[in-house]
């Protein structure tokens, strides 16, 4: 058979024009130049830094929000401890005193009590990772202090009145006797002031 005219050996010469329009296209996809590899490197390292930059910023404020979340759950601890003092006895004078729940005490089986007339008490109580309150026989490292200073009724029929104060974090240097003047450079505090008048 004889070729076309105007056309030799070489068949690609005698392709439409739109076929050969396409694969010279198709070859001029490659892949990236140096330069868009080293801006989008540029740019990931750039957004790697800024989030190790802000991960001990997030963890601060997770550690900031569970220490608040624990302060509150001990201060309605101690409001509720309050607002549940029972009657416990009387004296030969007839004075009536009141006991917290034990929980409410460092010592097991030991309730703090409060009778009526008597001066204001103060005491300091360590707060475990849990939030509740360690005896004084538990070896687990404190995480928070409440600080109580309660004030007894005047007379019977009269509140209660008591102000509660959580701090943190615990420090080595913190006893049963430490004071609330101690814990206004703590890193953390949280106060509340409870008034409740006790049941006979």
């Amino acid at each position: 058979m004889e070729a076309a005219p105007g056309c030799g050996s070489h068949a690609h010469k005698c392709m439409p024009k739109w076929s050969r329009s396409r694969r010279g296209h198709s070859g001029c996809h490659g892949g990236f130049s140096l330069v868009e590899v080293t801006l989008a490197l540029g740019i990931l390292a750039f957004c790697l830094v800024t989030m190790v930059a802000l991960l001990p910023v997030g963890l601060n404020s997770q550690k900031d929000a569970m220490e608040e979340a624990r302060a509150s759950g001990v201060l309605q601890m101690a409001t509720a401890a309050v607002r549940s003092a029972s009657f416990s006895y009387r004296d030969a004078a007839g004075v009536a005193t009141f006991a917290l729940p034990e929980y409410f005490s460092d010592s097991a089986g030991v309730p703090r009590t409060f009778a009526v007339g008597e001066g204001a008490q103060s005491f300091t109580l360590f707060i475990g990772d849990d939030g509740s309150i360690l005896r004084t026989t538990d070896t687990e490292p404190p995480q928070q202090i409440l600080h109580v200073r309660l004030i007894p009724p005047e007379s019977e029929g009269k509140p209660v009145k008591v102000y509660a104060a959580v701090a943190w974090p615990w420090q080595p240097g913190d006893s049963p006797t430490t004071v609330a003047a101690d814990l206004a450079s703590r890193q953390g505090l949280e106060d509340t002031f409870i008034v409740y008048v006790p049941r006979n």
